[in-house]
């Protein structure tokens, strides 16, 4: 993006301001008289002004940077590449940075302690962004769940979003929605939580949900690998009876950052595995952790409703159910899965 000609005069006249030949005076914007071209005497504004001609080659550069970065106000973000993005920064990540010990996950950590979503946020800045990039936010106020869901994401949570731009054939992305759920189960099990996979995208515990994941991106781009875990936090009261929390199963509240930390590592270990093309390693690793597999299930989506009992996951992470009428495979996407 290259910054436009009036964004860079407009950023020099702001700071410097302009001497108007009818009122002697340095104004921001129109001053009091009519103004032109016209009105503007050279030789006193070169007088005046001497100093600063010769700064603006350096300010001319710099306005390019500030139209290339982002515009912020008393901690708010305003605008980034154009666009209107509600969000309050906290002033630095270092305690999350610090003890990651992870080798690509995490090389960078943007932390909010609020944002509309850190999944919208990341896609802005992917391109941008080295790989392992992580948006992680204390609340968000549209999180983003599959098919266009909203997420509730209270204070108490871990919400977050890596920007992943793996070298990898497009029929293998898919499996990135499962190494994020791996990492999720992996995370918990260290805590003393015994939790599965509920195919394709969902971790639970006891039968209620604790944990989302969702992959968004551009073929041959990036990928963003969200992540809601509900750690400390309630659910929303219409929801108590399908989720849970950290808190609720073991009963005290857990620190935010171990947590993070660990989910960090786990989610390195696995991604690296996924970028050394052991595949099949990550399917066996679903297999062992999936609640769903031998289990009677409804698989609905927005047109047909499939029930059978599943019976694997295929390479390809398909979920394999056998049917009245045979075997049939179904691929990960957009579809809801019910037990019955």
């Amino acid at each position: 993006m290259t910054p436009s000609t009036p964004a860079r005069i407009t950023f020099l006249m702001i700071i410097f301001g302009f001497t108007c030949s009818q009122c002697s005076s340095k104004s921001v914007g129109p001053c009091s008289k009519p103004w032109s071209i016209a009105n503007m005497s050279v030789l006193p504004f070169l007088r005046k002004n001497l100093f600063i001609l010769l700064l603006i080659p350096i300010l001319w550069y710099a306005s390019i940077l500030i139209t290339l970065g982002d515009i912020w106000f008393g901690g708010f973000k305003v605008f980034f590449d154009g666009k209107l993005f509600k969000s309050r920064m906290r002033s630095s990540a270092g305690g999350l940075m610090s003890g990651l010990g992870s080798e690509i996950i995490g090389r960078k950590i943007i932390h909010f302690h609020e944002v509309d979503s850190t999944n919208e946020y990341a896609k802005l800045i992917a391109l941008d962004e080295r790989e392992g990039t992580v948006v992680v936010a204390d609340r968000q106020t549209a999180g983003k769940g599959r098919k266009g869901r909203t997420w509730a994401s209270p204070e108490g949570g871990l919400w977050m979003s890596v920007i992943l731009k793996p070298k990898a054939e497009p029929k293998h992305l898919s499996k990135l929605v499962f190494i994020g759920a791996l990492a999720v189960v992996d995370t918990l099990w260290k805590f003393g939580i015994e939790a599965g996979i509920k195919w394709p995208n969902d971790v639970w515990v006891n039968g209620r949900k604790i944990c989302g994941v969702l992959t968004e991106g551009r073929i041959g781009e990036f990928v963003i690998l969200g992540i809601g875990l509900n750690v400390n936090n309630d659910a929303p009261e219409e929801l108590r009876k399908m989720a849970t929390s950290m808190r609720e199963f073991l009963g005290r509240e857990v620190s935010l950052s171990e947590v993070f930390h660990a989910l960090i590592r786990n989610l390195d270990h696995w991604y690296r595995l996924f970028l050394n093309g052991r595949y099949a390693e990550i399917i066996s690793a679903l297999k062992e952790r999936s609640i769903v597999l031998g289990k009677e299930v409804k698989i609905i989506d927005d047109e047909t409703e499939l029930v059978g009992r599943a019976v694997d996951i295929d390479v390809d992470g398909a979920l394999i159910l056998e049917t009245p009428k045979g075997r049939v495979r179904v691929l990960h996407g957009d579809v809801s899965l019910r037990f019955l």
